[in-house]
């Protein structure tokens, strides 16, 4: 079997397409019944299999092994709905009978590619597979990456007219690392963070699909049975336990994607909203039109426009569900994509080397990192304190508003802003006895408040925590270690929620705040130092690998199962020290990095490009640079 590279899985772009979609909804806040409602669990479309190769006459029973593995690649269902068709030919009959793995259910199991599959040399008919076991794919799924667990196995065959098959399949499907993007093809389910106005991104991974209609029922059954356990208590849905699909979807003769949907609730402006949202965001780019039931009752949704004089079906554009964008924050700050950076504890526009105003630009504080945010302007920076510790100043310098002591501690995170750009958070003391901490920073006095993070301090030291542009996720590094946490509000914290974006206030960043389910994202990176998010399903991340001198920039899925360096280009020729800080905006700006007091900015694409001084001198002295974000 041919190998492939890395898996480098990106969204099909950060934004929905410019399509039209239609949307039907049901209008009273009384939905009337039709009829009971079942969830389609198995889905089955005109797809056609890849043609058969399966054992070749003779094969020894290490071979019949080898190949039924590599023939698990091939997942797709056959005219009859069955799936794994090559690989059951491996099988016994009355094994193929009893094993009843499913592409679009079943656990799979992901090995390393140098597994082995040696004989028994007292027992030809068995096969004893071991390897590393890096990751899984859940029933639901999702992919659980696993940091090089040993995986062993034995196989027991039968020989029947001279031809050795498989007696005793696993119970897990066995893939491999280099086949799993032959597999299995990574999608996006959108959910809902806990104010309803944004959508949160989860990424699954479902065969590959010959038609579209076979795609989008798939992610239709993924987006009623809700987040993944990655997300629990993090994000929530608008398709509730009582939702269901009155039917397969179709997709008509003219592209239009028909979705009949009951047990949903749309009796407010908002719900109807979020609905869509998840619907839209999922299933594009399969269908170009989408039509929206939910007991076959028309409603409109706010920006809608009749399809025709002839119908009471309503057009939804793309754009009407565009402020559910995860990675695009609502900018009021007047430099809303500038970049800046520190230098000799004053904080510089990385543009033209113009001070910031106030004392965080004219040295009377000393600056050692900063954060701004894009929605409101607002900055957060750490600072010398005098007495050998640190402190969090916040203001609004584009406001003219003086920064103020927020919080002190010996030491402080470089901050982190919240989506609504209200509060900021940084790990207070990570080396000795980390916290987490919120401070609001709206107007007037700010206040802070601790979010719980239980078994952080067991980690070790902490030396970084960035939250991601949805606000749901969280990238801490402790003890050079790249790890992943969700954002949990208490169940009364939260608040009711406006749902129009200019309506929000101070509130919307929250109190009772938990991060939970933290884990190691990627054991095969080490001595990890900065982190931040290149958008909401990708982390840029300093790090080194099993080899590497130096640590360099590489980007990582938000569920570990893909890691790409950016880019092997050195700077001028030169040899890489350790990268300090990354930079990165979802704007199409430039990546900055720092590294020996220097900033350095990608010139070019990252396959190809350069690291060149932004100034565009021979170099140029600075730390910690950052886009407001």
């Amino acid at each position: 079997m041919t190998g492939f590279a890395s898996v480098r899985a990106r969204l099909v772009g950060r934004g929905i397409a410019a399509v039209s979609i239609v949307l039907v909804a049901a209008s009273c806040a009384s939905m009337p019944t039709s009829g009971s409602a079942h969830v389609v669990r198995r889905v089955v479309d005109e797809s056609v299999a890849a043609a058969p190769q399966g054992p070749d006459p003779g094969q020894q029973p290490e071979q019949i092994v080898r190949e039924f593995i590599h023939a698990s690649a091939m997942t797709e269902y056959d005219t009859a709905g069955e799936s794994f068709v090559v690989a059951r030919q491996f099988l016994t009959p009355s094994a193929e009978k009893l094993w009843h793995a499913d592409s679009g259910s079943t656990r799979i199991v992901v090995l390393a590619d140098d597994f082995s599959a040696v004989p028994d040399a007292e027992d030809p008919a068995a096969v004893t597979i071991t390897g590393r076991q890096i990751g899984t794919v859940e029933p639901d799924r999702s992919f659980q990456p696993i940091d090089s667990v040993s995986y062993r196995a034995t196989i027991y065959l039968d020989k029947s007219a001279d031809q050795w098959r498989i007696a005793n399949p696993p119970d897990n499907v066995l893939i491999t690392r280099s086949e799993f993007s032959t597999a299995l093809r990574q999608r996006t389910v959108y959910f809902l963070d806990s104010t309803g106005r944004v959508v949160v991104p989860d990424i699954r991974y479902i065969p590959n699909s010959p038609t579209p209609s076979l795609s989008v029922n798939r992610l239709m059954d993924l987006l009623l049975h809700g987040p993944s356990e990655q997300l629990t208590g993090a994000a929530r849905t608008q398709l509730g336990p009582g939702a269901a699909l009155q039917s397969n979807v179709r997709i008509d003769a003219a592209g239009v994607a028909h979705v009949d949907l009951e047990g949903v609730d749309v009796s407010t402006p908002a719900a109807r909203q979020a609905l869509a949202a998840q619907i839209v965001w999922t299933l594009d780019p399969d269908v170009q039109q989408i039509e929206i039931s939910v007991n076959g009752l028309p409603l409109t949704v706010a920006g809608a426009t009749p399809a025709s004089s002839a119908t009471d079906v309503f057009s939804l554009s793309s754009g009407t569900v565009a402020n559910f964008d995860p990675d695009v924050v609502p900018g009021s700050a007047q430099a809303v994509s500038d970049a800046y950076y520190v230098d000799g504890g004053v904080i510089l526009r990385l543009s033209d080397s113009t001070p910031m105003w106030g004392s965080v630009g004219t040295g009377s504080v000393r600056v050692t990192s900063a954060a701004l945010s894009a929605a409101s302007g607002a900055l957060a920076a750490v600072a010398s304190d005098g007495d050998g510790g640190s402190q969090l100043l916040v203001g609004k310098p584009f406001d003219h508003q003086p920064v103020v002591t927020a919080l002190k501690a010996n030491t402080l995170t470089q901050p982190s802003f919240t989506r609504w750009g209200y509060a900021a958070w940084t790990v207070q003391n990570g080396a000795s006895q980390p916290e987490v901490y919120q401070v609001a920073v709206a107007s007037g006095t700010p206040t802070w408040s601790r979010v719980t993070a239980p078994g952080l301090a067991k980690l070790g030291p902490v030396t970084a925590l960035e939250l991601s542009p949805d606000g749901v996720r969280v990238a801490v590094v402790a003890d050079g270690k790249l790890y992943l946490g969700v954002v949990v509000s208490a169940p009364d914290a939260a608040g009711d929620k406006p749902a129009d974006d200019s309506a929000k206030t101070a509130s919307d960043d929250r109190q009772g705040l938990t991060i939970t389910g933290i884990h190691e994202l990627r054991g095969d990176l080490s001595d990890v130092g900065p982190v931040t998010w290149d958008d909401s399903v990708n982390l840029l991340v300093g790090a080194k690998t099993i080899g590497s001198a130096h640590r360099t920039v590489f980007r990582v899925s938000v569920d570990g199962q893909s890691v790409d360096a950016v880019t092997t280009s050195q700077v001028y020729g030169d040899v890489f020290g350790d990268v300090d800080s990354i930079a990165s905006a979802d704007s199409g700006l430039p990546m900055l990095i720092s590294f020996g007091s220097r900033i350095w900015q990608l010139q070019g694409s990252e396959s190809s490009g350069q690291w060149v001084p932004p100034n565009g001198g021979n170099w140029m002295p600075g730390i910690m640079p950052f886009y407001p974000n």
